[in-house]
């Protein structure tokens, strides 16, 4: 495999847990922090697959808009 595809897609999962953790966050202090863990962690394995659908989605659309 190439290294920029390695890169990228190592780029992507990061992208992905740190917006997820964002997610976390915000809905956390969104509901006055008076949920504890459980939810968190709820909210964030909700958000992972989202941001990392995401970004997968903006990678290709940039890749097709560099490529035509």
């Amino acid at each position: 495999m190439h290294k920029g595809v390695i890169r990228t897609l190592w780029l992507i999962a990061a992208l992905s847990l740190v917006l997820s953790y964002a997610v976390m966050c915000i809905a956390w202090l969104s509901k006055g922090c008076r949920y504890g863990a459980q939810f968190c962690i709820n909210v964030f394995m909700r958000a992972l697959p989202l941001c990392l659908i995401f970004l997968c989605i903006v990678e290709l659309a940039g890749l097709f808009i560099w490529v035509f």
